[in-house]
C-alpha cells in the first residue's frame, strides 16, 4: 500500500513514527531525507523484553517485564495499547535483534 500525506512543518522537525496497532512500520529521523520501513518482522523471541528496557510493570526472577508471557516458544506482550512508549521502538540495532528496515 502507498499512501501520501502532508506533514506540518512544525511535526517534521520531529521524530516521525508509523504504527499499526502497537507494532511500529515506518520511522523517519528529523535528521534524515528518507523514511525506514520495516522488511523483517519481529521473530518474537522476548529479548527485547528481558532487561531492555527496565519495565515498569516490574520484572521477574529471571529479568523478563511480567507482563510478557511464551505463547508456544513466541514471547508475547498483555500490555496492549497500554505498552510503554519506549517499547513501541523496534531494538533493531542491537545484535540479538532480527527486525531490519529499508530505506524508503
Amino acid at each position: 500500500m502507498k499512501i501520501e500525506i502532508e506533514i506540518p512543518d512544525w511535526a517534521a522537525e520531529r521524530q516521525l513514527t508509523l504504527l499499526a496497532g502497537v507494532e511500529l512500520v515506518a520511522r523517519k529521523s528529523p535528521r534524515e531525507d528518507y523514511w525506514e520501513i520495516k522488511d523483517q518482522r519481529c521473530n518474537f523471541c522476548g529479548m527485547c523484553c528481558h532487561d531492555f528496557p527496565t519495565s515498569p510493570y516490574g520484572n521477574d526472577d529471571e529479568g523478563r517485564c511480567k507482563k510478557v508471557f511464551n505463547d508456544n516458544g513466541k514471547w508475547k506482550c498483555m500490555a496492549g495499547t497500554k505498552r510503554p512508549y519506549n517499547c513501541l521502538m523496534d531494538p533493531s540495532e542491537e545484535d540479538f535483534c532480527c527486525i531490519t528496515y529499508i530505506k524508503g
